[in-house]
């Protein structure tokens, strides 16, 4: 008698135990589920401007899109720029400060992400864009040289194909926050 009652406890605690581990499969599947669909997938603001993680941090505005801005003003931080880079989120962008305005020329070398490139005025307004190709050194071959059409004193990189999903064009002028 009592093995039988015993038998009974066990199986049933082996299908409750089996119950929990359906339920808790299919709650881990519909957490997983839920957190890979992202509401805001047409937007490209990543934070509200007054959140404490993006409160200092440089970012450009244009259009309703919203790129947080990594700065490169030595001569060093230029020449590196995103080189060896294997992606940028589509939320970034990285922006070149000169001296002066003049005429700036970009290359792709060792750059792994296709970019284009808004060249700006002191004024931050949009005075040429460029769409640039990944490459790597090749001898055989000269690296593409992008030059702006105008002088300019700023050059901002970003990701290719945002410029027409943000419907940023030439003439406009960018909201920038402090470059410090």
């Amino acid at each position: 008698m009592i093995l039988e009652n015993g038998s009974k406890i066990l199986n049933n605690w082996r299908k409750l135990m089996i119950k929990i581990s359906i339920y808790t499969g299919i709650l881990i599947l519909l957490i997983i589920v839920s957190c890979n669909k992202n509401p805001q997938e047409n937007s490209l603001e990543l934070l509200p401007t007054n959140t404490p993680s993006s409160a200092h941090k440089p970012y450009f505005k244009i259009n309703n899109c919203r790129f947080d801005l990594e700065i490169a003003k030595t001569v060093e931080e230029r020449s590196i720029g995103l080189m060896n880079r294997n992606k940028l989120s589509k939320t970034s962008a990285m922006i070149f400060i000169f001296e002066k305005e003049e005429y700036l020329n970009f290359w792709m070398k060792d750059t792994f992400i296709a970019l284009d490139i808004l060249f700006l005025s002191s004024e931050f307004e949009i005075l040429d864009i460029q769409s640039m190709q990944p490459q790597k050194i090749n001898s055989k071959k000269l690296l593409p040289i992008y030059t702006s059409t105008k002088p300019a004193k700023y050059a901002i990189e970003l990701n290719t194909g945002l410029l027409k999903k943000c419907q940023i064009e030439i003439n406009e002028t960018i909201s920038i926050t402090s470059l410090e």
